[in-house]
């Protein structure tokens, strides 16, 4: 927003220059035509073209009345070329003195003084292209690309003037530039690309990576470097101090030895970053240790539960092993022809009730056998039904072992594990079958423990592994802040390092207190709401904003709260302050690049709930393309360097697991508002 506004000055500036030239003429005031005493005047037509620029760019930033816009860029343009026109037709349209007449160069061979300079014709031209194709989003870069020729030339008819060199301003044939059109074109060029500064060579200097901080930093360096060591060789020669070739070697010594001055003021830069960012990853790999023990002592305790639930196993088998086996023969057409002691204990039925008389049939259940016969026919490709269902692998002269449900004579129900055999002779011709059943009544239920065990341990694995993720991300925001403070505290003087050194002992203090928080959070993911306690959301706040201090500070972002109609909940503390901290380095993560982040946090009790609100006037969300994807794992939705996809996803997972819910609504390029909906029923105090 404040860039925006120096622009819109920018804009009024420009006009106000063109009134004021105009009023030179009207007036007779010489310095507001020509600015220095014997120098090239500005033009009446180029004063006006000034004012069309200004009036122009003020409703392009405004961006309403595209129509009045568009038809005063034409203006423009059409103003322009007409110039260019009667200098290339040497036919006169009547335009250059139809106000006010020029007789300050009426003399021949300038038949026409009130004209402007072809140079400048050729600027105001490309200026009133580029805001046609600024308005395009296709065509933008080329009215960026049109404004940094603009930028190209009048910074040349700058350097003309510096040296006094009218070829410069001239540009070689072409009448001259006046010195303050050049200075107006060379500054108003500037302003309408800082618009889009992504575009172009303006994005070289308006980034915040350090290889745009070293550009902003070796660049004025440079060029007064060069406009003073060329000032000095011109002195010197017309002073007959140094010769032509002698004053070019010392420009060229004196310009290389203030290369190696910056080179190595930029080295030096370089590598008090590069003992920044190797100290911050020694921390981090210190941290990264104090991880892997945790994980490490956690991986222990569940290795000791996956022994036990082996010995568990161990024993079920065991009790498997020892239980009662029915087995049951039966002949070529399927009636029982044997039925052992361990089939009547099982079944409730004495062998001569069921011996040459029952086929195994009658103690299954008939819709088992209608299924498995559909099987096997699908299988087989051919009608398979009855008792065949239970023989038809032994036919083929294998075996078959498979899950059944008995059936009892007192009509109760129980699984079996059935292995079917063929019985042969000393020839090998199939005389039987053989069936050996075995309750595994026991074994469903160990299994069904196992799987509840399995559950819990998985349950466990996942809890250790958000444990990390949750540590790992909620440490990235604290150590990249002492980062910065660290960089800004090195570029600060007095007492500014006395105040950076009173937030760096503060986010270490608050960055020892979150790992051990961290740790306690498992235990509150095993029994949640355990560990809640009566916090104020006023303390969680200045603490958050202490951690990220250096970052505020560095962006010059504006963060507010306003906790008055809820001020305290029961809730775990450390829970909060991960929400807290996540929402907050979120917004600051993804602040917009043309407006100071602005981030505000409010709380409210309604229905019976605590609601605490976050909105910002960041980047924003496309939420039609990413709204169901938002809280995801792993999941991005802007290029930016630090984005993880883990922040959003914890925080949902934390105020889910105690009862709560968060929303959100955004808008791409007006920011986003996150809604915390609190554990129900926990009233603030």
């Amino acid at each position: 927003m404040k860039i925006k506004r120096r622009l819109f000055t920018i804009s009024i500036l420009t006009a106000l220059l063109g009134f004021l030239v105009i009023a030179g003429w009207v007036f007779k005031i010489p310095v507001l035509e020509s600015a220095f005493p014997g120098y090239v005047s500005m033009k009446l037509n180029t004063a006006i073209c000034f004012i069309i620029a200004g009036f122009i760019f003020n409703l392009f930033l405004r961006n309403k009345y595209r129509i009045v816009y568009l038809t005063f860029s034409g203006i423009l343009i059409l103003v322009a070329v007409a110039s260019i026109f009667e200098d290339i037709s040497h036919y006169d349209l009547g335009i250059d003195e139809f106000w006010i007449r020029d007789n300050t160069f009426s003399i021949p061979g300038n038949p026409h003084p009130g004209r402007m300079s072809t140079t400048t014709a050729i600027c105001f031209s490309l200026l009133g292209l580029s805001f046609f194709f600024l308005s395009s989003k296709t065509f933008k870069a080329i009215g960026q690309y049109l404004l940094q020729v603009v930028l190209l030339i009048s910074f040349v008819a700058i350097v003309g003037y510096f040296f006094n060199v009218p070829t410069l301003y001239k540009l070689s044939f072409l009448s001259s530039m006046a010195v303050h059109t050049s200075i107006a074109l060379f500054g108003f060029s500037i302003a309408v690309s800082l618009v889009n500064p992504q575009i172009g060579i303006i994005g070289l200097f308006s980034g915040d990576k350090f290889g745009n901080r070293m550009a902003r930093r070796m660049f004025p360096q440079m060029i007064t470097a060069v406009f003073v060591l060329g000032f000095l060789r011109i002195e010197a020669y017309k002073l007959h101090l140094v010769g032509v070739e002698f004053g070019i070697a010392l420009y060229a010594i004196s310009f290389t030895i203030l290369g190696l001055y910056l080179i190595w003021d930029s080295a030096l830069l370089l590598n008090k970053i590069d003992q920044q960012r190797e100290k911050a990853e020694r921390n981090l790999m210190s941290i990264n240790a104090n991880l892997e023990n945790i994980v490490s002592r956690r991986t222990a305790e569940l290795s000791e539960s996956t022994l036990k639930s082996k010995v568990a196993e161990a024993n079920l088998r065991a009790v498997f092993n020892s239980a009662l086996v029915s087995i049951i023969e039966a002949d070529m057409d399927g009636i029982i022809t044997n039925f052992n002691r361990g089939a009547e204990l099982q079944l409730g039925y004495k062998a001569e009730e069921v011996v040459n008389k029952q086929s195994p049939t009658f103690f299954h259940l008939e819709k088992e056998i209608t299924e498995r016969g559909d099987e096997l026919t699908k299988r087989f490709g051919r009608e398979i039904r009855g008792n065949d269902v239970f023989i038809e692998y032994a036919k083929h002269g294998t075996h078959e072992s498979k899950k059944w449900t008995y059936l009892r004579k007192d009509g109760s129900m129980f699984p079996v594990q059935l292995v079917v055999s063929p019985i042969t002779d000393d020839q090998g011709i199939t005389t039987g079958f053989l069936g050996v059943a075995t309750d595994i009544s026991d074994l469903e239920t160990a299994k069904s423990d196992l799987e509840v065990l399995a559950t819990r341990l998985q349950k466990q694995n996942n809890q250790l592994l958000n444990f990390a993720r949750i540590t790992s991300h909620n440490l990235r925001s604290p150590v990249s802040n002492l980062n910065t403070i660290l960089y800004l505290y090195k570029e600060s003087e007095g007492d500014e390092k006395e105040t950076l050194f009173e937030h760096f002992e503060t986010v270490i203090h608050h960055l020892t207190e979150t790992l051990d928080q961290l740790v306690d959070s498992l235990k509150i993911q095993e029994e949640p709401g355990r560990d809640s306690e009566w916090v104020n959301f006023e303390d969680i706040f200045n603490k958050t904003k202490q951690i990220l201090a250096g970052a505020i500070i560095e962006t010059h972002a504006t963060v507010t709260a306003d906790f008055s109609k809820a001020d305290k909940i029961d809730y775990p503390k450390s829970y909060l302050e991960s929400i807290m901290l996540n929402l907050l380095s979120n917004a600051m993560k993804y602040r917009s690049s043309k407006r100071i982040p602005a981030i505000h946090f409010q709380t409210e009790f309604k229905d019976g709930e605590t609601i605490m609100k976050v909105n910002d006037n960041g980047l924003g969300i496309d939420m039609k393309k990413y709204g169901r994807s938002l809280f995801g794992l792993n999941n991005t939705f802007h290029d930016h360097a630090e984005a993880k996809g883990v922040g959003l996803y914890i925080t949902k997972k934390q105020i889910e697991a105690m009862g709560g819910y968060i929303s959100a609504e955004s808008e791409v390029e007006k920011g986003t508002t996150f809604t915390v909906f609190f554990n129900k029923n926990k009233k603030n105090a």
